[in-house]
């Protein structure tokens, strides 16, 4: 039935989604634009997600002589050790600092700059006992990141997806432009870390509200479409540096595409569900009136617009079991602590909550840790960061494909096997195996990125509407604490690291085999429709 001057109410009509579609259609043009607009702030993300890679890569080095003379020659143990340098005089002199063999640590350092240019990890000597900074490096950054997810989801629920992305597309280019001065390694690592924090602002509230300005049907392939930049930006990433000869060279022009992002979002309307949320009903009438004349649509009339709205508002309330109080900072920590305990109230919900949380840490934990230490298989921090971009749009490439023809959990199951078996071979293969090894790693990171698509589309489906946010919210906090914790994990375990990510990937394929299948099945509203699955 078309939505035209004077439509009849039906049940139907307490469904915001079933409203959007009869007044502006599932998709069209206008959502369409508005993909295109907001897909930046996902190449932003990716670009800035692993720049460090190349920021940080370390070239071939050497011990500088002292003036004095004491040091006579180096101790590279065939090229392998250039931390130290042989004190000849050691012995005689007493040197405190020499060991046995009269090996002192170096002070000064050379570098060969033909293939990376002046990096941070040349221009601050973070190498040797400085070396731990560079894991520093990226593991504040995505620590960040991750409180920066955890703030996004309160502030946009409490000023709206629109305001909070706007405002921190104003501030991304300052702070990408700040980390470009950084006089020292300490002010460098705290202005990543402001960076990081914005970044989120802008990244999950344009995903939020583009997917509340489809429908159902269009959901999951505009889900999916929007992280395809995201891997473009890790391609551009490594092609711009390929150009620059310096770390602060490529941070610039990095900031130059987040020049752009506030104009795109300057005349981006709020999301139409995030007004009906706040009772804002002549201003989601506007939202729906606007898409609804640019989808070429029929002008619905205003009076039953809006009357259905309230409908819509009146039925959701019922859902949540009444109305909420205001949205104050005590009001939405308090209902986020609430949801946040549902999702583990009753047996299926705390299977289904803690099946899918681990696996989407897996896939930050494998997918971000093979990106960050590509380098060191084999090619380089540039072929690392070019194949890892190209991986991940194969990736999205299948999802979409597989998205349609399977169900999610096969899916899921399937991606995560096929992650464990290239980890556990590369436990055997020698270490002098470069392009081998990078191959494999490369063969794990495209499961594990299908794997990681799907779960994050099955995520919206698999949590109630009333703890879909929370659900979500969650999810999206554990991929990127397995993203923090990549890092780490590869440093302390050393070559065994393999080991882990496969126990992990073995895991969340006994994990997927517990989440439900909800292919072609209604979405759940509440968690009794859960527990009756």
């Amino acid at each position: 039935m078309a939505y035209g001057a004077a439509p009849t109410a039906t049940a139907d009509d307490a469904s915001f989604e079933t409203l959007l579609s009869r007044v502006a259609g599932d998709e069209g043009p206008w959502q369409r634009r508005t993909l295109a607009r907001v897909s930046l702030a996902s190449l932003l993300m990716g670009a800035h997600s692993l720049v460090a890679v190349v920021q940080t890569a370390t070239p071939p080095f050497h011990c500088v002589a002292p003036p004095d003379a004491l040091i006579s020659t180096e101790v590279t143990a065939d090229g392998q050790d250039s931390c130290f340098m042989f004190n000849a005089s050691s012995t005689a002199a007493g040197g405190g600092q020499a060991n046995a063999s009269g090996a002192v640590p170096c002070e000064q350092f050379v570098f060969d700059r033909d293939r990376y240019g002046r990096t941070v990890t040349v221009e601050w000597e973070l190498v040797c006992e400085r070396e731990p900074l560079v894991t520093t490096v990226q593991f504040t950054f995505m620590l960040s990141v991750l409180v920066g997810y955890l703030l996004t989801g309160v502030l946009s629920d409490l000023f709206g997806r629109r305001a909070v992305a706007w405002r921190c597309s104003v501030v991304i280019p300052m702070a990408s432009l700040a980390v470009n001065s950084a006089s020292s390694i300490e002010s460098f690592l705290v202005l990543r870390a402001v960076l990081g924090l914005l970044l989120p602002g802008t990244f999950v509230c344009l995903l939020v509200l583009s997917m509340e300005t489809v429908g159902p049907p269009a959901r999951g392939m505009y889900g999916i479409l929007y992280q395809l930049p995201f891997d473009v930006g890790l391609i551009l990433t490594a092609l711009v540096a390929l150009v620059t000869r310096t770390w602060r060279e490529l941070q610039l022009l990095l900031s130059v595409p987040a020049l752009l992002l506030p104009l795109l979002l300057r005349s981006l309307p709020e999301s139409p569900r995030w007004l009906l949320s706040r009772g804002r009903l002549d201003e989601a009438a506007d939202v729906l009136e606007t898409i609804a004349k640019r989808n070429g649509r029929p002008a619905p009339d205003r009076g039953e617009l809006l009357h259905q709205l309230a409908v819509c508002q009146k039925a959701e309330r019922l859902l949540l079991g009444g109305e909420r109080p205001s949205k104050t900072w005590r009001n939405c920590c308090a209902a986020a602590c609430g949801d946040f305990r549902q999702l583990f109230a009753t047996p299926r919900m705390r299977t289904i909550s803690l099946a899918c949380f681990w696996c989407l840490l897996v896939d930050g934990l494998i997918s971000y840790g093979i990106a960050e230490d590509a380098p060191h298989l084999g090619g380089g921090a540039y072929a690392a960061l070019l194949l890892s971009g190209g991986v991940g749009l194969l990736a999205i490439g299948c999802a979409l494909l597989l998205e349609c023809r399977l169900g999610r959990r096969p899916i899921v199951i399937v991606a995560s096997l096929l992650t464990a078996l290239p980890c556990a071979a590369l436990l055997a293969l020698p270490v002098d195996r470069h392009w081998e090894r990078l191959t494999l790693a490369m063969v794990a990171r495209l499961a594990i990125s299908v794997g990681e698509k799907m779960q994050n589309l099955y995520s919206t489906e698999l949590f109630p509407t009333t703890l879909r946010s929370i659900g979500l919210g969650v999810g999206a906090t554990c991929t990127r604490l397995g993203a923090v914790l990549a890092p780490p994990v590869i440093t302390i375990a050393g070559d065994f690291y393999w080991a882990v990510f496969a126990a992990c990937a073995l895991l969340a394929a006994v994990a997927g085999y517990r989440l439900p299948e909800i292919r072609n099945r209604q979405l759940p509203n509440t968690v009794d429709d859960v527990e009756s699955w």
